[in-house]
């Protein structure tokens, strides 16, 4: 069940970036960071409520996919997530946050 939460997840935040629909946090400031375009910083927020919702905990998850992942196209992205989570069976959403990512 979690491998399909994780995967609806992360589904939900690829489908919606190329919309841009996802509110977002824009990064404010002057000078280059090397993985600035890697991270997608979830807008600020006062609830425990926000943090439970598809917004910001899809942005969470998916900011630790690697860049490479990232950047394929929807359906290679579904395969390869897709597969990943079907070869790594977890049990809760600190073992996909705790596996290495890179063996998508």
């Amino acid at each position: 069940m979690v491998g399909l939460y994780v995967f609806t997840i992360l589904m939900y935040v690829k489908r919606n970036l190329l919309l841009d629909t996802l509110l977002q946090d824009p990064v404010k400031h002057l000078y280059t960071t090397r993985n600035k375009m890697d991270y997608l910083r979830p807008k600020k927020h006062s609830t425990a409520v926000y943090e439970r919702s598809v917004s910001y905990s899809g942005l969470k998850l998916y900011n630790l996919l690697p860049s490479k992942i990232k950047s394929l196209k929807e359906p290679e992205f579904k395969k390869r997530i897709k597969t990943f989570l079907i070869l790594n069976p977890m049990y809760d959403i600190k073992e996909y946050c705790d596996i290495d990512k890179n063996l998508i």
